[in-house]
This record gives structure tokens, sequence and C-alpha cells, in this order.
């Protein structure tokens, strides 16, 4: 699949890798002229190193089975990865103490300079062998619920064919298909709580040696939150007070729309109508396309050439990791969607999700600057779900059939509420894990059923399911690869909603302000983006109650 990316830079030349980044940490710096030479040759080899690691994960996660590809990932991490940690802490303390950075431009350069003095300061050379322990015990995580397949009707199955049976009608096909589900999963369920135990003794440690009490505070300050711990509690708790109650009446009027006396975890995805929104993964990209061209037609435009390109792997098969992602490939210039596409409604908002994140890289493709801690996710992910909400009055490009559109239309409505919910619960589970060390799977499990039953169970019953209730989170990859990667999803779906109560006013003006904030580039601060956008960056309780009451209205109109 090198194809599909840049390989400018080889990352098996461990030696000519080595002697490149020496000579950038060793190269005299004597005038401003020479640190801007130095920077422009640092993103250059940069973006070369970038993109082919992030090819080869790429590679490795559309077919976790092959070995070539899976030795290739893992001496990536094992090795590759290690030793560029060591020269990026050479690099970063070699750009901030250089005394020619007072002279750069601050609207540019700025945030630069605060992410790699955290950088340093968080830096521990012992960390390094626990950073490549940690990979291993992620990739053997993507292994493991990578290979899980369910019998069904004869045929062995991933599990995402399995998960799009979960809004049929009919109740005896959603029980089916979620038992069968279980039954794959129960007997990894040890596995992965081993693998979670080690990956908490190993982040705690890397936590304690660079001097914070656990991993959670570690995390908070490594990236550079704009925003303090009590205002994400705040969060955590008006999200209880608010936005619960909402979606708790949405469930129970499912549960009388689908005329059952109690919910059952087999029901909450459940409609009223069979959605089926495309026979193959080209009828999907076709319709998608027309929702984006209707709503800008740089949207389907770029969708079309990201296709033609063959950066679009949507398709569910065995030994392909789970999920889906956007890729950016700095080098290139281009994005590469993946997905596990099951003819389900959900695969429609996934790819809709992913292009998002698309065109953000994209209309960013004239930044130089280029350094991970830049790309924060609160502004990332409020661009993949700002292009949910642009696209929901459009669901007739793919549901021609009235009922079948009402129904997507209420499924749209869930997620922006789960999205409201859902990783605030998430968010919480992770406090509580890296808060308590030392705590038993049992005491884990235990706790996730706590937040679950708080925050997104509602009135769903989980009677003779509790111990697959509490081994529920086992489902959610960020916890294994991208810890604290989830409140981020709340925060960017309140600019969302702000964004959609604009769009259904002004379309056109939404539209505009969604593209100049995505064109910004990487070093205005989260409320500035969102402002370009028109939209404000505030997850107070005022907010919070106004989005919660709009939903709520939004859902009176069209879930009832």
């Amino acid at each position: 699949m090198g194809a599909l990316y840049q390989e400018a830079v080889d990352l098996q030349a461990i030696d000519a890798l080595e002697a490149h980044m020496t000579e950038l940490v060793e190269r005299p710096i004597e005038s401003l002229t020479d640190l801007h030479q130095w920077l422009q040759d640092e993103e250059s080899f940069g973006k070369g190193v970038s993109e082919a690691y992030i090819g080869h994960v790429i590679d490795f996660y559309c077919q976790t089975d092959d070995e070539e590809r899976k030795a290739r990932y893992l001496h990536d991490q094992s090795v590759v990865l290690p030793m560029l940690a060591k020269f990026q802490f050479s690099l970063d303390q070699k750009f901030v103490n250089c005394p020619y950075i007072t002279a750069l431009d601050s609207d540019r350069y700025g945030l630069l300079r605060k992410v790699r003095q955290t950088r340093m300061d968080v830096f521990r050379e012992e960390n390094i062998a626990l950073m490549v322990n940690e990979q291993e015990l992620t990739t053997q995580y993507s292994v493991i619920v990578g290979g899980l397949t369910a019998e069904w009707e004869g045929e062995q199955l991933p599990l995402p064919f399995l998960q799009a049976k979960l809004t049929h009608p009919n109740r005896e096909i959603r029980e089916r298909a979620w038992l069968a589900m279980r039954d794959a999963m129960t007997p990894v369920v040890a596995t992965i709580d081993g693998i979670m135990d080690q990956l908490l003794r190993l982040r705690h440690t890397m936590a304690v040696n660079a001097g914070f009490e656990n991993y959670r505070d570690f995390v908070f300050y490594a990236k550079n939150r704009e925003y303090d711990l009590e205002e994400v509690l705040q969060l955590h708790r008006v999200t209880e007070r608010l936005v619960v109650p909402v979606w708790n009446e949405m469930l129970e009027d499912r549960r009388r729309t689908l005329q059952v006396d109690r919910l059952r975890p087999w029901d909450v995805s459940a409609e009223t109508e069979e959605l089926v929104p495309f026979a193959d993964v080209e009828e999907l990209v076709t319709d998608v396309g027309r929702m984006l061209s209707r709503t800008d037609p740089e949207f389907g435009r770029l969708l079309r050439r990201m296709e033609t390109a063959g950066l679009l792997d949507l398709a569910s098969r065995p030994g392909k990791a789970p999920g889906g992602f956007n890729a950016p490939l700095p080098l290139s210039g281009n994005s590469f969607i993946f997905g596990n596409s099951a003819q389900a409604d959900w695969d429609v908002t996934v790819l809709v999700h992913e292009l998002g994140h698309a065109f953000h890289f994209d209309a960013c493709r004239h930044e130089t600057l280029f350094d991970d801690g830049l790309h924060r996710s609160e502004i990332a992910e409020f661009f993949s779900h700002g292009m949910e909400v642009m696209v929901v009055d459009k669901l007739e490009d793919v549901y021609p059939d009235p009922p079948a559109h009402r129904a997507a239309s209420r499924r749209r409505l869930i997620r922006l509420a789960s999205m409201m919910v859902g990783p605030v619960a998430s968010d919480l589970f992770q406090h509580w894990l890296y808060t308590h060390p030392g705590h038993t799977a049992a005491e884990r499990h235990e706790a996730w059923r706590d937040i679950e039953k708080r925050y997104t169970a509602g009135p769903v019953d989980w009677s003779g399911f509790e111990a697959e209730l509490g081994a529920k989170w086992m489902e959610t990859t960020h916890y294994f690869d991208t810890p604290f990667y989830m409140l981020e999803y709340t925060m960017s779906m309140l600019g969302a909603l702000s964004l959609w109560k604009r769009y259904q006013v002004a379309p056109h003006e939404a539209v505009a302000g969604y593209k100049r904030a995505a064109a910004v580039g990487y070093n205005k601060s989260i409320r500035e983006v969102y402002a370009l956008a028109d939209v404000a960056f505030d997850f107070s309780d005022e907010v919070v109650a106004e989005l919660a009451d709009y939903m709520r209205a939004k859902w009176q109109q069209v879930g009832r």
C-alpha cells in the first residue's frame, strides 16, 4: 500500500535517521535567518518521517494479520519512535534556548514555543522504554479486537456487520446479533483486562517519573489544555444535571415507539424502519458525495479526489483493526480515511465525520508549521462534528423513502445527543482509572457500570447482563491507544450544535465561517478558531443548558 503515501525517509535506515537528526541538533544558529532555515529544514524532515510512519500505521490497521505489515509497524514502535523521542528533546531544547526565538512572530510561533517548552518539561529518558511497552500493548489490543468474528447464519463475520443489525426493526434479530457479539467478546475479556492492567501501571510510572501524582494530571499538562481541571469537572457535573435528563427522555420515547415494556441493550439503536442506506461502498461514497456537494461543492470535490486517488478504505473485513479515522499525510498533502463499513446507517455518519477532518487538513495545506502538539483535538473534532450537522438536512440523498428518512433523522439526533453525554462519561471513567492506581479489574468494571448507569444507560435494563455492561468500555479503542482523547468530542459537539443553529438560519454564512476557521492554521487558540466560525468555545452551565434545551426541542420535532 506504499503508493498511498510517500516514503521520502527510510525508517529502516536508522543510522541515516540518526545522522540527519544529529546534524539538526549540532547545527549552529547564529542569526534569525539561520533559525528560520533550521525550522524549515526540521519541518521538511519531520513531514517525511511522519508520512512514512503514518503510512505504516495505515498498512497495519488495514490488515493486522499481515506479518510483514505488523513487523514494519512494530519496528517503528520499538526502534524508530524511541530514537525520535530522544532527539525530539534535544531539538526542543535547542529551539527553546535559542536567543533568536524572541524575534520570531509570536502570532505565528507563540503556541509552538509553548508546546516545545511543555515537552521539555515532561520528558524523562527513562520513560522511553515504557512508551515502547505501551505501544506493544496497544498493538496487542488492536490485533485481538480486529480479529474477532461472530457466527451469523452460517458465516463468520467481523463484528461491525453484526453491529449493523442492532438498528433492525425486528427485535429477535437485534437480540440474536447482540448476543452473538457478546459471545465473541467474552472469551477475550480477561486478556484485554490484563492489557489494561499493564497499561495503567506503565502510565502511572511515566507520570511519577515526570513529577506528577498521577497520569491524569500528567496528560492534562502535556496536552497544553486551554482550560483548567476544575472546568472539566464542572462539565462532568453540568452534563449529568442538565443533559442526561434529555438523553433519558429520548430513550424513553424510543421505548414507547418500539412498543416494548423495557429497553434492553439490543434495543438502544433500534429503529421502526430497516435502515440499509447503500448496497456497497461505492454507493456509500456516491450518496455521501452528493450530500456534501449540496452543502458546498468544495466538500464533494474533496471526497471524489480522495476516492480517485485510492485514499479510502471503508469496507469491514477479517483482520482489519476496529474503528474509523482520518490520517493526514503531511508530505503529500493528502488524507486517508479508514473505516469498517457494514451497510449500516452508522457508516454514513463515519464517512461524513472523517471527511470533516480531511477538509480541515486540506484547508490547512498551505501551513508550513509542523508539530503534532499544534494539532488540538478540540479544534479537529469541531470540523468533523460541524460537517455532520451541516448535512443533516440532506439525508433524503441517502434515504429517499420518507419513513426511512425520518428514522435516519432520528438517528442523527440520537448521535448528536450521545456526543453530549457519552464522552463525558468516558472522560470521568478515565479520571477514575488513573486516580485509583492499583485497582483490580473487578473494581474497574464496577466503576464503569456505575458511571454508565448515571450517564448513558438511562432506562435501559441490563439485568442478566451486568458482566457485559461492566466490560462494555473495552469496545472503545481510545482507552488503549489515545487516553484522555474523549471529552474533546463533547466540547466540539457543543460548538457544532451552535454552528447548526446558525446553519439553519443562514446556511451560506455558516459554511463560510466553517471554511474560514478551517483555513486559519495551527497557531491560533481554540477560542480564536471557533470565533472565526462565529461560534464560542464555551462549556459553561448557561451554554450547556441552552444547547440541551435546543436538543430537546429538535427531538420533539423529529424524534417522537
